[in-house]
């Protein structure tokens, strides 16, 4: 069934595919993800986590750089190089164990609020790993398959594009977009409206952008309903300029 066919019908039983690109530094990805994992239970979706890295995209990968996002930005680079390595190593269970790798640690980062970034070895034995998979932070090797990913995403998105970016799978091809940006969790039936709205515009070819300038920083507590753990009292994103 056609995007078009589907959105016009409203039969949301029909399976798609959904491939979200991030990066674990940004607060507005982190949000638009949450929305997405609430959104596949209810709209019979398959969303599958692909890496992009801020770093590459913006050239932090230079210990030179001057910029305030590149130290951070080299972290999450290394967490991506353990999401292709999970991906290889796991074929049969890849997007279930990426999934729940980045919102282990995107909870800590985002929610809990926590300074230290070394959660790599933590979060794997939470999901059942073995914490050698933490050793591939340092092996540039996987530095090819995370820009293999970049460029699938840009294929559909264009050049001038950070994260989030949402790409459906679809028997039109792929059609995806930058975004959304979304500066707290919706409400579950909110976000449903969101995507059924997002989905309805990415069915029109001649559908291209719509966009106003951000004026608030991403309210990154917002998604702590979804966590056992409790959001720091007051915890803000950063704008994240990179993304």
């Amino acid at each position: 069934m056609t995007i078009a066919k589907r959105f016009e019908s409203r039969n949301y039983n029909a399976f798609m595919k959904i491939r979200f690109y991030f990066d674990p530094i940004c607060p507005w990805c982190w949000i638009a993800s949450r929305w997405m994992t609430e959104v596949q239970k209810e709209r019979d979706l398959q969303v599958e986590f692909c890496s992009f890295s801020l770093a590459v995209k913006n050239n932090l990968l230079d210990e030179n750089s001057d910029s305030e996002y590149a130290p951070m930005a080299r972290i999450t680079h290394k967490i991506l190089r353990i999401v292709e390595k999970i991906k290889q190593d796991n074929p049969d269970n890849a997007t279930e164990l990426v999934a729940a790798f980045y919102a282990y640690i995107g909870n800590k980062i985002h929610v809990q609020g926590e300074t230290e970034t070394d959660h790599a070895v933590e979060v794997l034995e939470s999901i059942g790993l073995d914490s050698s998979y933490a050793d591939a932070q340092e092996d540039s090797s996987y530095d090819k398959e995370i820009k293999a990913s970049m460029d699938l995403a840009m294929k559909s998105v264009g050049n001038d594009v950070g994260v989030p970016i949402m790409i459906l799978e679809t028997d039109d091809g792929d059609r995806g977009f930058f975004g959304p940006v979304i500066s707290e969790l919706p409400s579950a039936d909110d976000g449903k409206k969101l995507f059924d709205a997002i989905a309805s515009m990415i069915s029109l070819p001649g559908f291209y952008e719509l966009k106003r300038t951000r004026e608030i920083s991403p309210n990154t507590a917002s998604t702590a309903r979804l966590f056992d753990s409790q959001a720091i009292d007051g915890i803000e994103g950063e704008a994240c300029s990179i993304g």
